[in-house]
């Protein structure tokens, strides 16, 4: 399943690019994932987006503290990624967390 340009979901991993002036590739493998959350913001919604963030255990607390987060930047010092503005984010939800939970069985 593809996800906009730069995320690609198979069925054990997600290939992921993020940043801005510096790309940063990652790759999550749905084994190590921990927690599956969808967010829909207030704009989000009123396109039918979402955003779905996969938490693994190296996923520290210094996601925070990098300010260009909050402006679409990456963290690289976090391992759990935030894939934004996916359309039908309810679908693509539930899509990700099946994915997910079969590998962690």
């Amino acid at each position: 399943m593809t996800v906009g340009l730069n995320n690609r979901f198979y069925s054990d991993r997600l290939e992921f690019d993020e940043g801005f002036l510096t790309i940063n590739k990652k790759v999550i493998k749905f084994r190590d994932v921990k927690e599956t959350t969808l967010r829909k913001g207030v704009l989000q919604r009123s396109y039918d987006l979402g955003s779905i963030y996969l938490a693994t255990l190296a996923t520290g607390s210094t996601r925070n503290s990098n300010p260009f987060v909050s402006l679409g930047f990456g963290n690289v010092s976090a391992s759990g990624v935030i894939v934004r503005d996916i359309s039908d984010p309810d679908q693509a939800f539930e899509t990700i967390r099946k994915l997910v939970d079969a590998k962690s069985d």
